[in-house]
């Protein structure tokens, strides 16, 4: 059995949805953890990695544009990566999609999106860098799921769906791909600040007291809070670590009850 080589090493550390805010907190970790790490940075969005290569340069920040959900896009920039540089190390699937709505008259085109985007964009992408790490000495994987795998959540049925079933591919390849050197696991975070976030407080779509409440913590985590979570199941340090969906959730799921109760 090969022991899986981690983002410690020299190499290149790929980042998917890095325009987004947990993408973008992702790479930027990885880039200041290791001076030696380069990242392909991974986004439909021209322009995205503008600001990881103004701080990070050209030589250590790649911008790849790629629709996740089409496989022939992945393959394609899979092989701009390798060209740019080798090898890959690690993979982090931040690449994501949320879509609202009741599920007796959900859109079957929106429920197709959601899956494409989360589940299927996942695999695509593990395919091509876990071909690239069975060849190059191994390397880890993290995926994001959502804690909305462990409760029902009203209005979010694909999302849910996608997320729970990411957590069940990351067992499956951990378990398939270990004795190859490569492990694969996953985080489920708890409400995360994200522009994305504040865009749905500052409409109204989310009460943020609200939502506060629901963890344990009373508050939203950070994006980089959640990145040093991944960078953790990246490194050495958890290198007898694999198949685990990490919660880091601010004690949400553990909490359940608003509680304390108002006054």
């Amino acid at each position: 059995m090969r022991l899986a080589v981690t983002n410690d090493s020299a190499g290149v550390a790929i980042v998917t949805g890095s325009a987004g805010g947990i993408g973008s907190a992702v790479a930027t970790t990885l880039l200041e953890d290791n001076p030696q790490t380069r990242c392909a940075a991974v986004d439909l969005k021209p322009g995205h990695a503008e600001s990881l290569i103004g701080l990070y340069g050209a030589d250590r920040v790649l911008e790849v544009l790629c629709d996740v959900s089409q496989p022939e896009s992945v393959r394609r920039a899979m092989d701009e990566i390798e060209k740019w540089l080798t090898p890959v190390r690690s993979l982090v699937n931040c690449a994501g999609i949320q879509l609202a709505g009741s599920s007796v008259g959900f859109p079957p085109e929106d429920w197709q999106k959601v899956l494409d985007i989360n589940l299927s964009g996942t695999f695509f992408w593990c395919q091509a860098a876990g071909r690239h790490m069975m060849d190059n000495q191994g390397g880890a994987i993290v995926n994001l799921s959502s804690v909305s795998e462990f409760f029902g959540w009203p209005l979010r049925a694909p999302y849910a769906a996608t997320k729970a079933a990411v957590s069940a591919l990351t067992r499956t390849l951990a378990a398939e791909w270990a004795h190859l050197g490569i492990r694969v696991n996953a985080v489920a975070p708890g409400f995360i600040d994200t522009p994305l976030a504040r865009e749905a407080i500052d409409s109204g779509r989310l009460s943020k007291p609200a939502a506060d409440a629901l963890h344990a913590q009373l508050r939203f985590g950070a994006a980089a809070e959640l990145a040093e979570a991944i960078a953790f199941l990246l490194s050495s340090r958890a290198s007898f670590i694999t198949g685990e969906t990490l919660k880091v959730d601010g004690g949400l799921t553990a909490k359940k009850l608003d509680w304390p109760p108002p006054e």
